[in-house]
């Protein structure tokens, strides 16, 4: 009964996704803190690290099912979580640069919002800082 699927399934489902938004929620509170930002954006900010903490969990304990060692492991996440920070809005693919074919993932990804409200939160209030931002990444008034 221990080593059954189900317990497996429990384990991973119940209790891993509970720590892991306890841990998510306490790293992303910390970070906030600070960061310095004014606190009226915490409750945005700490969803979006929630919901990113809850996909990029998934997506290790995936590639870990499939490798066959660590290495691979370690490997197989990489090369997805590379993805989600290539296309965050901020990196080397922005609104302003991306083609046409790649702009609706930007839109989609949990990255992509955050750094957009985070750079929201910094510069929003500062006109040029934030017309500069917008031409430059493509980042819009959330």
């Amino acid at each position: 009964a221990l080593y059954m699927e189900v317990a497996h399934i429990f384990v991973g489902l119940i209790l891993d996704m509970i720590t892991t938004t306890i841990r998510n929620a306490l790293l992303a509170t910390i970070m906030y803190a600070f960061a310095g930002l004014s606190w009226s954006t915490y409750w945005g900010f700490l969803k979006w690290m929630l919901v990113i903490g809850a996909t990029m969990d998934p997506i290790f304990k995936a590639a870990a099912s499939i490798a066959a060692d660590m290495q691979v492991a370690t490997m197989l996440g990489f090369i997805v979580v590379l993805f989600i920070a290539v296309f965050n809005s901020i990196g080397f693919v922005t609104k302003a640069t991306a083609p046409v074919f790649l702009k609706p993932l930007l839109y989609i990804m949990p990255s992509g919002r955050v750094a957009e409200q985070v750079a929201w939160a910094l510069y929003g209030e500062d006109e040029s800082s934030w017309t500069l931002l917008q031409n430059f990444l493509g980042l819009e008034t959330p």
